[in-house]
Order: C-alpha cells, then structure tokens, then sequence
C-alpha cells in the first residue's frame, strides 16, 4: 500500500503531437489536433489540452524518475490508484490557476523583462535535456513552453502580492529552535516488556548521572552511548510531539528525565535555548508555509465564485500507466537534467493542488 502525504506542489513544461485513446467511446485525441481546446475553463481562464497533458508528463517524469513506472497502477485506497490519485491532484490544481489568472489584472501583475529573458534561457536548457521517450510522448514546442512558463510565473508573483496584501507574520517565539544534545535507548516495536523495562532502566540510569555530572555527553561517554546533536522547534513534525513538548520547555543546560515514544526512550539535555540562526531559517520557512496556505485558501474561495468546466473527454485521455516516460540507459543522464532543468525552470506555486510524494512504508527517526 503507497502512503500519500501532502504536500504542497510546483508543475511546468512540455509537448505537442502523441495519440491517447479517451476514456470513453472510440473517439480518438491527439494534441495535434485538440492541443488547443480547453481543458478546465474557470470563468474567463482556461488551461488547454496541451498544457493539461503538459504538467502530468512533467510530474509523471519526476515520480517515475524516483519510484519507477509501475507506480502508477499500485493500490492509493480502496478502490483507487496512484495514478487517479495523482491525476485528482492536479485537475484541482489546473482550477486553481485558472481561478487566479482571472485575478492577476487586480492586482496589476506583469513580469519585468529580465524575469522574461530569465526563463527563456531556462526554456533552451531544457530543451536541450530532454530524454528521447519524453521527447516521444510530447513533442515540445519552444514557444508553448515559454509562454506557460511566463504564465506560472505570472501566478507565482500573484501569490506574493495577495499574501503580502494579507500582512502575515510568524512570531519569535513560533519559530524558536533549540539546539540539544539527546541519547535514545532504542527498542523495537514489538519489543517484549522485560526489553522496554531494561531500556527504561538504562535510559533513567544515564539520567541519574547526566543530572549528577549536568553533562548528558560525559555522562553518556562513561555509559558507552551515543551522544547526538539536534537543533528543533515546535515546527518540526518529524519529530514525536511527546519529545518537543518537552525539551522546548526547558532552560539552558537542564536535562529530561527519560521520554517513552515508539523508536525508544530519549534522554535530551538543551545546549542552546534559542539558535539565532536556525530560528531566523524556520520563520522564514514557515512565513512562505503560511503564505501559500493563505493565497491555496483564496484561490478556493475565488474557484468557489467562479463558473468551472472540465471537458472530461480530454482529460480522461492523459493516462499514466503504460506509457512511460523513463529513458533507455543511454539518455538516463540527459533525462535527469531535463527533470531538475524542469523542476527548477518554473518558480510558480500551484495554489490548491497539493501534489503527493510516494513512501514505502518508511518512518524516519526523530531528531536526528
């Protein structure tokens, strides 16, 4: 079973020309001949064919690029696939573009002439990249791209101007990061009680002469543990709750006594109550966080005003499974840098599409 987790998510670039069968009926389309006919209109905004076709291929690219492509079949949810799930995703977040582009005149949005001469070397970059199965599957058109990467970028500086409207702030004390040192006692999930009662004891035993010595790394030493370093805040949802409430409460120099979470016991001594640095990076992330959130909450309310249609035809047409977009062995080199150049190439942000990120499984451990 794939684990979805959301995220907030960028799409871009290329293609003209491959034949898919709809979804429904024999009617067949193509983007040489239905490239130009809207996908999704929101009001006065649509998103064409080609540029629908466009951002899955890019985004199917960078996933098939990680996990292989054989992802896009494998089970979401009951009833679902990675690959509807996926297309979902971006459906809503074509709408929400075409929400904000109606707005863009609002707020008297144009790109200056070096943002313009900016992309269009982007847009020979990665073009110059391109896999010969991605190449195959869009047929990319320089001006095509060019244009849609002025308009994501349009978008891009819409969502600046509407939450710098908004005057959103994060404050000091949201974004404070501590820097400790901190012992785990590791046990495994289906460790017996006489095992979880035997980690306790060593855990509470190195406490005992951390809080004697009131140094967690000597006292680890003398005990043949291992000592990490860790800078955090309330922020970061890696790491179990249990463990950042309790060692932002404490002072410089105080230790924990031990925390129980699910990879083990922690024993965690503050070297720093407040890493200036570290705090200055976390308010920064967490303003754009917020910024994002706040302009994905505007375009739904601008969607929810505007009149929406979706030419299910065409977009039931774009199918993931079975057609690949992973090079041979000898253009992989050439693929991964289209990839990063179209990754890269598009600073847009993709209002309320929230794209995926794949995990098998994998549960990373706190505070490393």
């Amino acid at each position: 079973m794939i684990k979805v987790k959301k995220i907030a998510g960028v799409f871009l670039t290329a293609m003209l020309s491959m034949t898919l069968l709809a979804g429904c009926g024999n009617k067949e389309v193509t983007l040489e001949n239905d490239g130009d006919k809207p996908v999704v209109t929101v009001g006065d905004e649509s998103a064409t064919y080609w540029e629908a076709n466009f951002q899955t291929r890019i985004l199917q690219m960078q996933y098939e690029s990680m996990y292989g492509s054989d992802i896009w079949e494998q089970e979401v949810q009951s009833g679902k696939n990675f690959e509807q799930s996926i297309k979902d995703l971006i459906l809503e977040g074509l709408k929400s573009n075409q929400a904000a582009l109606n707005h863009v005149k609002d707020y008297n949005i144009t790109l200056t002439d070096d943002e313009k001469q900016e992309i269009e070397e982007q847009v020979d970059s990665f073009m110059e990249n391109l896999s010969d199965e991605f190449e195959e599957l869009t047929k990319p058109d320089k001006e095509k791209v060019e244009n849609y990467l002025m308009e994501s970028k349009t978008i891009q500086k819409l969502s600046e101007a509407v939450a710098e409207e908004a005057k959103l702030e994060v404050s000091d004390a949201d974004a404070r990061q501590m820097k400790a040192n901190y012992v785990m006692i590791s046990v495994d999930e289906d460790a017996s009680n006489a095992e979880l009662t035997k980690a306790k004891q060593k855990a509470t035993k190195l406490y005992n002469s951390a809080k004697k010595t009131k140094s967690l790394a000597s006292s680890a030493k003398s005990l043949d543990l291992e000592v990490k370093e860790a800078t955090y805040g309330n922020n970061n949802e890696q790491i179990p709750s249990e463990i950042v409430e309790a060692s932002m409460a404490l002072k410089k120099g105080e230790i924990t006594k031990p925390i129980k979470t699910d990879y083990g016991y922690y024993v965690i001594q503050c070297m720093k109550y407040l890493d200036k640095d570290a705090t200055q990076s976390a308010k920064e992330s967490m303003l754009q966080t917020k910024q994002q959130t706040y302009f994905t909450e505007t375009c739904e309310k601008w969607l929810e005003d505007s009149d929406v249609k979706v030419d299910d035809t065409l977009w039931d047409s774009i199918e993931l499974a079975g057609h690949s977009t992973l090079p041979t062995t000898e253009s992989t080199t050439s693929s991964d840098e289209a990839t990063s150049e179209a990754t890269t190439s598009s600073e847009a942000t993709t209002t309320t599409s929230e794209t995926t990120t794949a995990a098998e499984g994998t549960t990373e451990k706190p505070a490393k």
